[in-house]
């Protein structure tokens, strides 16, 4: 709803820089119906920061376990954070985490920590809520602190 006019408003939230917004506000302006005005946003992305200890099953290759697991996370085209995966708004669950850890040759995941890059430091718990008009993002790769090998 729009308090200044007085009427509904179509909001639409856009990822990526400023350039991503002008392109979406040209190519809704030929479509827009007057009777319903359309404003784009740019969506705000979180930073998180993730660290966890994987537990690699025995007989497996460590660092090829551990490069699969931060791909599985942080991978821009097919990661658990990769713009196709994470919507704006979307909430995440830590079960989401763990179960994208969880690739071939990770018997465990321990000791996951979500937290928030920017602003105060925080800890998220099991449901971590972006808001309306944001997601989360890994900005860097997820970090595996530890690794347990023979699990």
């Amino acid at each position: 709803f729009d308090g200044a006019e007085q009427r509904t408003l179509v909001t639409v939230y856009v990822s990526g820089d400023h350039g991503a917004v002008a392109g979406a506000l040209a190519a809704l302006a030929a479509a827009e119906d007057p009777n319903r005005p359309v404003s784009v946003v740019r969506a705000n992305p979180i930073d998180l920061a993730l660290s966890c200890t994987l537990v690699v099953a025995a007989g497996q290759q460590v660092d090829a376990v551990v490069a699969a697991a931060v791909t599985a996370i942080s991978d821009s085209a097919a990661g658990l954070f990769s713009p196709g995966r994470m919507g704006i708004g979307q909430p995440l669950y830590r079960s989401a985490i763990d179960t994208a850890l969880m690739v071939p040759g990770v018997a465990a995941v321990h000791d996951l920590k979500v937290t928030k890059v920017t602003g105060t430091s925080q800890v998220f718990g099991e449901v971590l809520d972006p808001g309306q008009g944001s997601f989360f993002a890994v900005p860097g790769k997820a970090s595996i602190l530890g690794v347990k090998a023979g699990g």
